[in-house]
């Protein structure tokens, strides 16, 4: 315009409008902030992993098979399998699928309408994993990971804990049923 001067490449407000902005996005697509303080969604039901599995959950059906790829499925290892996650809208037809390693998964709520799924991993030594997995940014993604152990082993005695939507050990196991909360994070876009 007449009578300004043109900005500089080091215009502080434009770092600061592309500072917002990315945050802006961020928080979009992965939540916000509280994502890491709000409370777990109540699990709906528990959705079998050991097999192919199809549910319904509203106006979605979920389908968790073995994912077709050889490539993709020599990606599982002790975390628990590779699986093949379908979410599909009856109302328009829309599908939409990811991959995630894990050895158990949970249907819950929605959010933004659509399900939320919890997926559980394993990494050896009582250490285990959840993610949540929300619809955000045209895609299934995970927005908050939680990790735990069996035994409060970093002085997290007095930590959260939470029962897991399996036995950590297999059929029989009546032990390791609490496991506690070492931190919860957001994963990094």
């Amino acid at each position: 315009m007449f009578g300004q001067k043109p900005s500089s490449p080091h215009d502080p407000m434009k770092h600061i409008l592309v500072a917002f902005s990315a945050s802006l996005l961020t928080g979009l697509l992965y939540g916000d902030d509280e994502i890491l303080t709000d409370k777990w969604p109540e699990r709906v039901a528990i959705l079998k992993t050991s097999e192919a599995y199809t549910t319904k959950a509203g106006d979605f059906t979920i389908s968790i098979t073995t994912p077709e790829s050889s490539e993709i499925r020599a990606m599982g290892g002790s975390g628990g399998p590779m699986m093949k996650f379908s979410v599909q809208r009856a109302a328009d037809g829309k599908k939409i699928e990811f991959y995630e390693q894990g050895v158990c998964a949970v249907l819950l709520p929605s959010w933004r309408g659509f399900p939320q799924i919890e997926i559980w991993g394993r990494g050896g030594g009582g250490y285990w994993s959840r993610g949540l997995f929300r619809f955000a940014g045209g895609e299934y993604k995970a927005v908050r990971y939680d990790q735990f152990e069996e035994w409060p082993r970093h002085g997290n005695e007095k930590a959260g804990t939470v029962e897991p939507p399996f036995r950590p050990h297999g059929e029989g196991d009546d032990a390791g049923m609490k496991l506690y909360l070492i931190e919860s994070k957001k994963p990094t876009p």
